[in-house]
């Protein structure tokens, strides 16, 4: 028996007997001792084994990430690791890859898992091919996007300030003199285009020049591909789309002989540990990680207990000031 054989003896839903059975508020007296004296007359103990019965749960949270050593991703889900553990909840943290192939296998495997809820991190999810995984394989399963969207019923957004942040950034680097701006970006992301609107939005209002290139997501993809800029350019300004690129051109400036923030300011995004211990350190746009992570576990609660939240939250930016800018 599930709670679905519960629900149809007491006559409400699957998310009611959910409800009832985890201690949850709101739902009245006379349904809930309903539930209760059914579950107990088909001998359920109400004790922690009965959270299982939540709508056939596993009490299993799946955490997609599409490259397990980005730093940045992984922070975000030790935050949300701690928080289901907490709640009673075991996470599978799962290395999707990058290929749309190897998405829609790591899909089809948390499905296989039977997991109660999923978090994706990133934006690179926000794919076709995801949507289709999802909507074959997931289709009822509440599943919450950091900082990417796809657009079906059990989806939910939580999302950073991506365009306002690197608009903001560029406009203090303006107000601090700035004149001309290079801007190096890593991967094409529904994130990352946001980034490079902000970006073009600020160029286009401060009346600056920029200079815009391409680079894998690492340090020595930051490295290399300011080498190749400072052979045909020497900006007063480089804004990197990701904190561990921006580390990656502190050291090709230096190596350079050009100094920081006197001859070139430097600015990131995410303002992760790679901003903090770069010597210089380097301002950097704080997407408010964690609160981002925990927003998504809370929302993939409430879709899991049936309450359905808001379909996307936006989570404000701030601009970190270190070394690297005037």
């Amino acid at each position: 028996m599930t709670i679905y054989d519960i629900a149809r003896k007491a006559g409400v839903a699957g998310s009611t007997v959910s409800r009832v059975l985890n201690g949850q508020p709101g739902i009245s007296d006379g349904t809930r001792k309903r539930i209760l004296a059914i579950a107990e007359a088909e001998g359920f103990a109400l004790s922690e084994n009965a959270r299982s019965l939540k709508l056939k749960s596993s009490m299993l949270i799946g955490i997609l990430v599409s490259d397990i050593r980005n730093q940045h991703y992984t922070e975000g889900a030790y935050v949300m690791v701690e928080e289901f553990q907490r709640k009673g909840y075991c996470s599978i943290i799962m290395n999707a890859g990058n290929s749309g192939a190897a998405k829609i296998d790591a899909v089809r495997m948390l499905s296989s898992r039977r997991v109660d809820g999923a978090v994706f991190i990133g934006s690179s999810f926000s794919t076709e091919e995801v949507a289709k995984a999802v909507s074959t394989y997931m289709p009822d399963t509440p599943i919450v996007m950091e900082n990417g969207s796809l657009p079906l019923d059990n989806v939910y957004t939580v999302a950073a300030a991506d365009s306002a942040g690197l608009r903001s950034a560029v406009e203090y680097l303006a107000g601090s003199g700035c004149r001309s701006l290079a801007y190096i970006n890593a991967n094409d992301t529904p994130s990352n285009r946001l980034k490079r609107k902000g970006v073009e939005d600020a160029v286009s209002k401060t009346g600056l020049s920029c200079i815009y290139m391409e680079t894998t997501d690492s340090f020595e993809g930051g490295r290399k591909a300011t080498l190749r800029l400072l052979e045909q350019a020497r900006p007063d300004a480089v804004v990197y789309s990701m904190d561990i690129l921006a580390a990656g051109g502190v050291r090709a400036i230096l190596d350079s002989g050009l100094a920081i923030p006197d001859d070139i300011s430097v600015f990131g995004v995410d303002n992760s540990i790679y901003s903090a211990i770069s010597n210089p350190s380097i301002s950097s746009v704080d997407t408010s990680l964690s609160a981002m992570s925990a927003e998504c576990v809370r929302i993939l609660e409430s879709a899991m207990a049936g309450i359905i939240p808001e379909k996307r939250k936006e989570l404000p930016f701030s601009l970190v000031i270190r070394e690297s800018t005037r």
